[in-house]
This record gives structure tokens, sequence and C-alpha cells, in this order.
């Protein structure tokens, strides 16, 4: 018989499987002379089962250390029960850790019921292969070669090999010692003689007591399991049949516990939180677990409210009340905080009717009115809007400015040029109204584009017209002119539903004398008069500043009785037509006695 012949263990005669049995218990006493294998390479079950155990406790760790890690952490705001990546985790790691258990729980069993070692087996006749209780038997006759070969590792030996090659390209490996492969090939030659020798002498007993598997070697021998239906001599023991279904129960596990870990550790989570914002006992922890918190949201509101409450009456802005009712516009606290809202507004009100001014009623009804607006719509904005300031006049008279010697002015008061003073009094006026209104009660805010034909929020527009007077400023030192100009303010502060508003106009001059500051390093070009001084844009800021700090101050008188002290805006810079040497250059209007001239360096 030279193939290759699988076999179930139950099958082979009794006789074998005694001899079988002996042979691979690894214990040479108990085996009969030769059974013993040449070379043996056991797989225990032990080992396996090890090997499948260690991977079910690593599965479970990272499920342990997934689990706790961050769990209950106040400021862990992550929801795991709405993140489906962190479900197919858990699913995963418990689909290996159940499969990893019920195959060392299969191993173990296995182990039991196999009398014998699995493995792979050299005989002296045959290769025999045996996964669990199936036997694959490879004769030896069909050897097509042997290859040893000696490994070494740095010039250190490691191991030999000893591969033999069979037909269809199929193989078997051992890993034996150095001096091993004389031994091995020695007892196969002497397995071969003594067999030629029983054959040569016709001694059947000799035979079978060299070749353990003699019993089934008979071209007409075929397994007849019926035959062992007693159950005499080692058979194999049935391992539970739901073993045998490992990868479809550890699919099941894995789904069930995977899913059952992923709300369990939300729910766990949640319920932590919730406990942790408790016992700090603050507005900022239940706020905190209110972030990404489910289950437990009632309560901690519940808890929240007079906590925040308090916080926010010990800060006493009206922002922060807004912001809580924003935030829980359910709060049964709401009542009180519109009430504490109002009393804010009302103390602000009441400083403010002490110091407005007294010369125009209306003004003072109107203001009652925005600051009762804003305090319903929530809204401390009231927009300021500029017009483009008309200037229609200045383009008309400059080329006779120019044909007199005198600097042209239109272009100085463009809508761009402009821009700066009409930030400079948007600002200022916003720190008076500051020094009694806090800015979450009222603060003005300079809005481009045109004004609303129909406001929805009290506003401030203001045009203003830009014309020359009769007055000519002459430069101290240069000798250059420069016309006056007057500015009409036209103001009218608006508030929603009402028609009319609170319109006036002002109307301001600039100073009858004033000082500009400039660097110089040429003469200037253009001029009339030769001799240094500061550029025309230099003048005409500066004197349209004069006059904008006029609109201020009389805009101040009008709201407050007199101007609140604020901080100066920043003023133009030298002129950048010339940025070298430093001097200064005073103007007075014709026709007034001048002061004494002064010159100082800067």
């Amino acid at each position: 018989m030279a193939q290759v012949r699988k076999l179930k263990w139950n099958d082979l005669p009794r006789t074998t499987r005694e001899r079988l049995s002996k042979a691979l218990a690894g214990k040479p006493s108990v085996a009969a002379d030769g059974d013993q294998p040449i070379l043996a390479v056991p797989v225990g079950s032990g080992a396996r089962m090890v090997a499948w155990g260690v991977l079910a406790a690593l599965a479970l760790l990272l499920i342990y250390n997934s689990y706790w890690a961050g769990l209950g952490r106040l400021y862990d705001t992550s929801t795991m029960g709405r993140n489906t990546n962190v479900a197919v985790y858990y699913t995963v790691m418990w689909f290996v850790a159940s499969f990893a258990v019920l195959a060392a729980l299969y191993r173990h069993i296995l182990g039991k019921a196999l009398p014998y070692r699995e493995g792979l087996y050299l005989f002296g006749l045959d290769v025999v292969k045996i996964e669990v209780d199936t036997l694959t038997i490879t004769p030896l006759s069909t050897l097509l070669k042997v290859r040893v070969t000696e490994h070494y590792r740095n010039g250190v030996y490691q191991h030999t090999s000893y591969a033999m090659d069979f037909p269809n390209k199929s193989s078997v490996l051992f890993y034996v010692k150095k001096d091993q492969p004389d031994k091995i090939q020695a007892q196969l030659q002497g397995t071969r003689k003594r067999i030629a020798q029983a054959i040569e002498n016709k001694n059947l007993e000799e035979l079978k007591k060299i070749d353990l598997l003699f019993d089934i070697r008979g071209e007409d021998w075929q397994p007849k399991p019926e035959l062992n239906f007693l159950g005499e001599g080692p058979l194999t023991q049935a391992v539970p049949a739901w073993l045998g279904r490992r990868l479809p129960l550890a699919a099941a596990a894995g789904v069930f516990l995977g899913l059952l870990t992923w709300q369990g550790r939300d729910l766990h989570h949640d319920y932590r939180r919730y406990h942790r914002a408790v016992a700090e006992n603050t507005a900022d922890a239940l706020e905190k677990y209110l972030q990404g918190g489910r289950r437990y949201r009632a309560q901690a509101e519940e808890r929240l409210y007079p906590l925040l409450y308090a916080e926010v009456k010990r800060k006493g802005a009206v922002s922060e009340y807004r912001q809580m009712l924003r935030k829980y516009p359910r709060t049964p606290l709401a009542g009180k905080a519109r009430e504490d809202i109002h009393q804010l507004i009302q103390a602000s009100w009441d400083k403010f009717k002490t110091r407005a001014g007294t010369s125009d009623p209306k003004m003072l009804a109107l203001m009652e009115r925005v600051v009762a607006f804003l305090e319903q719509k929530e809204d401390a904005t009231i927009g300021v809007y500029f017009l483009p300031p008309l200037i229609q006049s200045l383009v008309t008279i400059d080329a006779e400015l120019r044909k007199k010697g005198v600097a042209p002015v239109a272009t100085h008061f463009s809508p761009t040029a402009s821009k700066p003073r009409e930030e400079y009094i948007v600002s200022a006026l916003d720190k008076g109204f500051g020094t009694v209104f806090p800015s979450d009660i009222l603060q003005l805010k300079r809005i481009t584009g045109p004004p609303p034909q129909e406001p929805t929020t009290p506003t401030i527009e203001i045009k203003y017209l830009v014309s020359p007077t009769d007055s000519v400023y002459q430069g101290r030192q240069s000798g250059r002119s420069f016309v006056g100009i007057r500015i009409n303010f036209f103001m009218n502060l608006r508030v929603p539903g009402e028609p009319e508003g609170f319109p006036m106009m002002l109307t301001v001059l600039p100073p009858q004398r004033f000082t500009v500051s400039f660097t110089s390093s040429r003469r200037y070009a253009s001029a009339a008069t030769p001799g240094e001084g500061p550029s025309d844009l230099a003048v005409y800021t500066v004197m349209a500043e004069r006059a904008f700090d006029q609109f201020h101050d009389k805009l101040a008188q009008v709201f407050f009785g007199a101007a609140p002290v604020v901080d100066d805006a920043p003023r133009a810079a030298a002129s950048p037509e010339a940025p070298a040497a430093a001097a200064a250059a005073d103007s007075t209007a014709p026709g007034q006695k001048p002061a004494k001239k002064k010159h100082r360096a800067h």
C-alpha cells in the first residue's frame, strides 16, 4: 500500500488503536518494542488553551480599559451612546474574547476526549499526522528526498531542519539536534533491514512486531466502525455539538455583549457625571453635566437654577441675567431675573436723570423710551449712522480759492477723510454714556451704510453740511492761507414707533486760533509765499477735529448738561509730505488781535 490515507481513529482495529495510543503516550516503558516514534512533535491541549486564554484576557483587558477610561469625568462631555464606532469596537472585542474562551474550552474538553496527543510523528515505515480524531498516514516508500539544513545566526548554531519531501509537493518538516539526522537515518535503515529479514524468513509475527500499522496494511482492509460499537479499546469521545459552532456562537455573543456594554457604559458614565456634579454643587459643574448629559437633565436643571441665579445676582450684570434666561428660558426664577434686570436698568436711568441736561424736556422723555425699548428687546445697541458730508459749497469755491492762493478744502472733507472723525464722535459719546449706563444696558455703535426708513432699534442719524466762512487763516511761518469752515450738524434720535424722534441742529466754527504740529524737510513747492509749514491735509484735519470737538461738547451738554470726562481721541499724524525736521506753525483769523506767536520743536 503506497498511498496517503486518511482514517478516523475509531475506525482503526482495536489492536492498532491500543498500540498507537501507547506509542503516542510518550512513555517508552508503555509502548511495545519498535512502536516508539523516531521523531515526535506532539501538540498538547494545554499549550493551545494557554494561547487562547491569553488572547481572551487581552481582549477583556482592552474592553475594561476602554470602559473605565474617562468614566464619570465631569468635563468629558462625550456621549458614547451616540457613537456607533464605539459599539463596533465593543462588538469586535467581545467577539474575540468569546471565541477565545470557546476555543479554550473546546481544547480542554477535546484533550479529555482523545486517548492520545495530537501532532506529527515519524515511525519506521510512515509519517503519521493526527488532527483531532483524524490520522493522515503517509508511507515512507513514497519519499522523494530528505533535506537536512543546519541553521546559524551570527556564526552560532541554532538548530537543524529535517525536511522530507513527498509527491504532490507535500513535505514534512522536523526540527532536530545537530547530530540527530545520522541517527534518524540509521534507525530508518535498521527498520527496513528488520522488515526485509522478516519477509525473507516469512516471519509474520516479527512483521507485526515491527509495524504497528500492520493490521491495516492489507489491500483488502477497509474501515469497519460498526465493530467498535461495544466501545472496546481506546476510543475518542464525542465533543458537545455546540462547541462545533464556535464561530456563530462567538458572533452572537459579541453583538449582544457589545451592545450591552456600549449602552451600559453610557448609562454608567451619565450616572457618575451627574452625581459628581451634585457633589461639587456649583452652577458651573451642573452646566458641564448638561453638556452631553441626558437622563438626569430635569434633576440637574432643578438644582442648577437657584445656584445659577445666586451667582448671577452676585455679579449684578444685566448681560449675565440675559444669558441665563437665553440658556434656560423655562427656569422658574425667570420672573425674579427680569425684575432684577429692571431694577438694574432703573438704577442707571435714575443716575442718568440726575446728570441729564434740562434744556429740552423732550430729550429726557425720548431717552426714557429708548431705555425702555432696549430693556424689552434685550438689545443694548443704539446704531449711529453718518450720512456722507454735504460739501457742494466747498467744491464750488475751490477754484476761486486756488486763484487767491488759498489752499483748496473740499477734498479734505470726503467720506474717507471724515470717517476717523465720525468714529471719534461715536466713541466719545459712547464713553460718555458709559459713565452712566453699563454697556449691556446701552451702548453706541457706528454702522456704515444709509439709515433704515423704519428703524427696528433706536438709532442716531447724523448728517452735516460743511461750508466756508469769511475767515481766512494764515500760517505764521509759511504764510499759506486756509479758508475757515462752518459745520452744521443735523442729528435725530429715533425710536421705533416714534415718528418724530428728537431732531436737533448744532452749528460749530473752528476756533479763533489753533496750532498744527508737523515735520518738514523741504519748502512748500505750491505755496504762493515761500516758507516751511504743515500740509493742507494737516491744517484742515486739525480744523475739522476742533469743530468735531465742539460738536461733541455740545452733544454732551444736551445729554448730560456738561461734557463727561472721556479719553482724548488720537489726532492726525504729521503731514506725510515732509518726514524730516520738526517745526510748528499757528494760524489766526484776520481782523483779530493775534496773540504772541510761538514756535516749538516736536
